[in-house]
């Protein structure tokens, strides 16, 4: 079945390359297999589904950039008894990248619930070209506040935490 949408379960991504999609970190979230394209056409060669064992995606150059393999982040998935959000609320504010659609759905397979206004029971969420000092302005005011890609960082290392 080929997914359409993040929003749809499914359990294994092919990939090329380890890229920060809105896929990628919603796969994770769930801890789907993350396999390279060629088990899918080994695979039809075979006429059957192959162990997906040998054909789990690796990306040295993004590894090295993470600072993990990805079969270390889905074993960390794997032996989390909740997701890494889990509890929290999030607002999302305007222009957010990955979208509002995409970044809603890296946070509830992650665990965590999206509101609809800010909060200061949420986690604020910018976007990335917001100005520190917007962010500085809401933490001040008792706000938790942080910019989209520490949510990003946050489904890799399986770390959430505020004070980063």
């Amino acid at each position: 079945m080929h997914v359409e949408s993040i929003a749809e379960e499914f359990d294994v991504l092919l990939s090329q390359s380890l890229r920060r999609t809105s896929k990628l970190l919603v796969a994770i979230n769930r801890g789907a297999e993350i396999l390279a394209i060629n088990w899918l056409t080994e695979s039809a060669r075979a006429n059957k589904l192959l162990p997906t064992e040998e054909y789990i995606l690796k990306d040295e150059e993004m590894e090295k950039r993470w600072d993990v393999t990805i079969s270390e982040v889905l074993r960390k998935v794997k032996n989390e008894t909740r997701g890494v959000f889990h509890g929290m609320s999030f607002f999302l504010s305007k222009g957010i990248v990955p979208e509002y659609a995409e970044m809603k759905a890296i946070i509830e397979t992650g665990g965590g619930n999206v509101v609809s206004s800010p909060s200061k029971t949420a986690v604020n969420v910018f976007n990335d070209s917001t100005e520190k000092s917007i962010i500085a302005l809401s933490k001040k005011q008792g706000f938790a506040a942080c910019k989209a890609d520490h949510i990003v960082d946050a489904v890799i290392s399986r770390k959430f935490d505020l004070r980063d």
